[in-house]
């Protein structure tokens, strides 16, 4: 309420016009605002949700990914993003729908794809199925999506992982590219440090950089898998470790 209050101080800061549009009806000169009246209705309108400073509501404001199950075994699996590089910061906003940059970064998609023609969507989610029965539907998100989704399926259809071992087994991150030469790009795998064995990485034959956590997050795919057992209908979901994931039951 105090922070309210004194961040009222601002309209002192805006033109008389300014402050008949956020409160129609109201007048805001300075000579109005010294009368109770003002206030009491100033303070009515504030109650309702008009304020010149509007504070951000606390949690996370980007993509994210949601995976569930119902009583019943129904599942879906669902990825939600702008889909743009700058997010957070910057913005176009036409009738309440916002634009992001996504035509600034996927001008060769765009290109090959034609006027009027609907983009190819790089997202992954799908569900897995295992003797015709589903049992584990999944979302993905960040840069590294691609890398980190084939690495959590592989794990569980070859190596017979769960989905919590799946996302926790070391994996490759998004490569380091070397752009110099267009037409020419080189890679550099990247992995987190202590993830493999030297020894690992040198029999790749591939050129490698290890990082530290601190940097994994623009090089990160990331992950997210619900496991339902046919027979015991038992659940079991995992969210990345370097993230900030929630499993829910009710």
């Amino acid at each position: 309420m105090l922070s309210d209050i004194t961040s009222m101080a601002m309209l002192s800061l805006l033109p008389v016009e300014t402050r008949e549009v956020i409160y129609p009806g109201l007048s805001l000169t300075d000579s109005s605002r010294i009368l109770k009246a003002t206030a009491v209705e100033l303070w009515k309108r504030m109650t309702q949700g008009i304020k010149i400073v509007q504070y951000a509501n606390a949690g996370p404001k980007h993509s994210d990914v949601v995976v569930a199950i119902d009583q019943w075994g129904n599942m879906t699996a669902i990825t939600h993003s702008i889909n743009t590089v700058t997010w957070g910061n910057e913005a176009i906003n036409v009738d309440g729908i916002s634009i992001s940059d996504a035509a600034w970064h996927q001008q060769v998609d765009i290109k090959r794809a034609g006027p009027g023609t609907r983009l190819p969507a790089p997202i992954e989610v799908g569900i897995l199925m295992k003797e015709g029965k589903p049992i584990i539907p999944f979302a993905s998100m960040s840069v590294g999506l691609h890398h980190q989704t084939v690495q959590s399926l592989l794990n569980i259809m070859a190596h017979n992982m769960d989905v919590e071992e799946a996302v926790n087994a070391p994996s490759i991150l998004m490569p380091l590219a070397d752009m110099t030469v267009p037409a020419s790009p080189k890679f550099t795998v990247r992995v987190m440090e202590g993830a493999f064995a030297d020894s690992v990485l040198e029999q790749s034959g591939l050129p490698f950089v290890k990082i530290p956590a601190s940097e994994r997050r623009y090089t990160q795919g990331l992950w997210v898998g619900i496991y339902r057992d046919p027979q015991t209908r038992k659940l079991k979901a995992v969210s990345p470790p370097y993230a900030t994931g929630t499993a829910l039951a009710y």
